[in-house]
């Protein structure tokens, strides 16, 4: 948010809105991150969290995406902690 796109006070108003979103949905992310991932920037997470190697796979009707072992658990991990959080 160290520039602004346009000359356009509404366009960069809706610039500035986007990004405030961005940002407060990363920190909620955030939080139901393992205490390990909690520390890092936005940089680092995306790195560590979407550069993750795997392959699309579709199979007898079904779509999945095969990862290393390890981000698998991590992943499910996420999912568990997302579905309890939306339960409070």
């Amino acid at each position: 948010m160290s520039y602004l796109p346009t000359s356009d006070f509404e366009a960069n108003a809706f610039y500035f809105a986007i990004g405030t979103l961005a940002y407060n949905l990363f920190l909620l992310f955030k939080q139901i991150l393992d205490k390990s991932l909690q520390k890092h920037t936005v940089k680092t997470i995306r790195y560590k969290l979407y550069n993750i190697a795997g392959k699309v796979v579709a199979h007898a009707r079904k779509i999945s995406l095969k990862v290393n072992e390890e981000f698998a658990k991590l992943l499910q991990n996420i999912r568990d902690k997302a579905y309890e959080v939306s339960l409070e």
